[in-house]
């Protein structure tokens, strides 16, 4: 990484299957399991479930974080990945998040964040 600390990924997927979606059990094994195959390190997490359906959790990743919330009545759900990881593989994470949770659209958005070097465009005086 030249003047940042690492990357932030947002996501909002659409799902054809809303049922991934429902229940707190089942969004914690998918998003396990996407995490573990992008060899994301896992310290902790935490999960709730909202009625009568939705989830949302958290994982504390040594990378940094991923929190993910779903909204079924929308056939949605968002993500929110930040990792100092100079070699994650973003495009296979995704990869990943669409096959898992049966996606037909996926929207995301990159930003390199912590600026470490001071220049004129990234520093209010």
């Amino acid at each position: 990484m030249e003047n940042y600390v690492g990357k932030h990924w947002l996501v909002d997927l659409i799902t054809l299957d809303k049922f991934l979606l429902e229940k707190v059990d089942l969004v914690q094994e998918k998003i396990l399991e996407v995490a573990k195959k992008s060899s994301l390190n896992i310290l902790k997490t935490a999960f709730h479930q909202f009625e009568p359906e939705g989830v949302t959790g958290i994982l504390l990743l040594t990378e940094s974080h991923l929190s993910i919330h779903t909204w079924p009545e929308k056939n949605l759900v968002t993500l929110d990945l930040f990792s100092c990881n100079d070699d994650f593989d973003f495009e296979s994470f995704l990869e990943l998040l669409k096959d898992t949770f049966k996606a037909n659209e996926i929207n995301f958005s990159e930003t390199k964040r912590g600026f470490t070097k001071k220049t004129e465009t990234n520093f209010v005086r």
